[in-house]
């Protein structure tokens, strides 16, 4: 079952997502009418740095986890329902999170 498949499962209409590469689950879940919403410009390009330079290490700082937990609190704020995480190993950095993480 593919990332977008288990969120329709849920019955989840509005996701936020995170990570990288994420064009194709993206175009799968906008192809079964699931709204997909992004942290702005410079929160992603942030969500990059951690990918690149912290999780290679397994040495992520505790601001960045803060950080983008607060991120996933704003986009659950603008009405996500799910987590889509693109990059499986963010699955450590968002433990605790009140919505579905998926990846």
């Amino acid at each position: 079952m593919s990332i977008a498949e288990a969120v329709e499962k849920e019955g989840i209409k509005k996701v936020c997502v995170l990570g990288t590469d994420e064009d194709s689950v993206v175009r799968e879940l906008k192809g079964l009418g699931i709204e997909v919403i992004f942290p702005d410009s410079e929160d992603r390009k942030f969500v990059d740095k951690v990918i690149d330079e912290e999780l290679p290490s397994g040495n992520v700082s505790g601001f960045s986890r803060e950080n983008i937990k607060g991120m996933v609190n704003e986009l659950t704020d603008a009405g996500a329902r799910g987590l889509v995480l693109t990059c499986p190993k963010l699955s450590a950095i968002v433990k605790g999170v009140e919505i579905p993480i998926f990846s």
